[in-house]
């Protein structure tokens, strides 16, 4: 009889040999048999003996380094937020010991079937858990995945390290940065602001309103006359007809061909705003289901996946009849159905792995009409370092008074994660003309 397995990990847990390129790291993990669904990971859950006052929290919120230092006694969870995904490594540090001891979550590839990754410190026992919502059928031999422990000089060396480990021992790619196209490394124009601006000054009711041919017309106009030369121009949030259907609503773009022409005689590129999971405009066979209700697109269905790639044809491909665009700035990858409760077409995949399926599909697609189609997002995780052209450090609080420090923290942590990669610092620091002048000269 099938039964659910919770794994609890503790002190009976195998030490793995590791790889001769990693001797300075260790990874647990259990391997069973049986049949059931796997509900969670636990791993220690004793009672708290150890030598650490702090922890950074690797994420990228509104928050600068030392506002995302934690006390060893509260708890944490790393999750898809504005970095889809995160590093999941803990970096835990001692004053006067020297050195961080970064602990993780660490996965083979196609073993990414989770999203959450928590430490607890709760009732004078602590200990780490990945919640798995029984998304993981086992029937027969199954390998965990590992609790890895590595060290660094600082919070950001461990996470490095924790990034190194994925590359050495085989289970991430690292993508060759070295023949990348040089309109890539070129400042970027996203219409996004321009919208808002536009927005207040016609009292329209959404910013979206304004992501029309006419509006961005005059966005280029004006970067020519005042002398401006992007690399790119990125049409933003809502050219679409259909969020899902992902084909140029033609009330707003009756011809986006002739805008891209243009923009391409100009040097500059064409990029689209793309929004991730929405299912407007698709069917129930193209979703993933939340207890047999369609509510958001799924890459595992081939009907999903067929439509995509006529559809990104259409969008790239400089054939009489598409519209000649060059890439994707790709946005809400974090706004993905998740809980017990989500199936998708192919059995097994969820979380994360349903999101590199997502983006490995939007790669593949768009890079088979253009090769330097350009896809950017906001992964800073290795497990994605093989598909990010550029890594977006996502949106930044206008309210908010320490955009360098904020910003800076993101871009190491992603740096951190996946080397190399082309930052795009987005748009922080305009709430105020100081902040704003600052983010500037960093």
């Amino acid at each position: 009889m099938k039964r659910f397995l919770s794994l609890v990990l503790a002190a009976v847990l195998a030490l793995c040999a590791l790889p001769a390129m990693a001797e300075s790291a260790a990874r647990f993990f259990v391997r069973v048999e049986g049949e059931g669904r796997v509900d969670a990971l636990r791993f220690f859950g004793c009672q708290a003996k150890y030598e650490a006052a702090e922890y950074l929290l690797p994420v990228a919120n509104h928050a600068d380094y030392s506002r995302n230092l934690r006390m060893i006694t509260e708890s944490g969870v790393i999750e898809p937020g504005y970095f889809t995904p995160p590093c999941y490594v803990y970096p835990f540090h001692m004053a006067g010991c020297g050195g961080w001891l970064g602990v993780g979550l660490a996965a083979r590839a196609g073993q990414y079937n989770f999203h959450q990754f928590l430490y607890r410190n709760e009732k004078d026992r602590c200990g780490f858990e990945a919640p798995l919502y029984g998304q993981t059928t086992v029937d027969g031999a199954w390998e965990s995945q590992s609790l890895l422990f590595v060290t660094g000089g600082d919070a950001y060396d461990a996470v490095r390290a924790y990034a190194q480990w994925h590359y050495d021992a085989g289970w991430c790619v690292r993508k060759d940065r070295s023949r990348e196209p040089d309109w890539w490394r070129r400042p970027l124009f996203c219409g996004w602001g321009e919208q808002e601006a536009l927005r207040q000054k016609s009292g329209a009711a959404r910013p979206c309103d304004h992501a029309t041919q006419k509006d961005y017309t005059w966005m280029s106009e004006k970067l020519d006359e005042y002398g401006l030369r992007p690399g790119c121009i990125i049409i933003d949030d809502k050219w679409q007809k259909e969020y899902g259907g992902a084909l140029p609503d033609p009330e707003k773009w009756p011809d986006l061909r002739t805008f891209t022409d243009a923009e391409h005689r100009k040097g500059r590129r064409v990029a689209l705003w793309f929004r991730s999971w929405y299912p407007e405009g698709l069917s129930q066979e193209e979703c993933i289901e939340y207890l047999c209700t369609a509510c958001g697109a799924d890459p595992t269905s081939e009907k999903y996946r067929a439509r995509m790639r006529e559809a990104i044809h259409t969008l790239l491909s400089d054939e009489a009849g598409c519209y000649n665009c060059d890439g994707f700035k790709i946005d809400f990858a974090n706004c993905m159905p998740l809980g017990k409760y989500v199936s998708c077409h192919e059995q097994g995949v969820y979380g994360v792995e349903l999101l590199k399926r997502f983006f490995t599909m939007m790669r593949d697609f768009a890079k088979a009409v253009k090769s330097d189609a350009l896809i950017n997002c906001s992964c800073a995780h290795p497990y994605f370092d093989e598909i990010v052209d550029q890594a977006r450090i996502h949106d930044y609080w206008g309210t908010m008074r320490n955009a360098p420090e904020g910003m800076a923290h993101r871009a190491k942590l992603c740096g951190a994660a996946m080397e190399n990669v082309l930052i795009d610092t987005d748009a922080g620091g305009i709430g105020s003309r100081r902040d704003f002048r600052r983010w500037m000269k960093t």
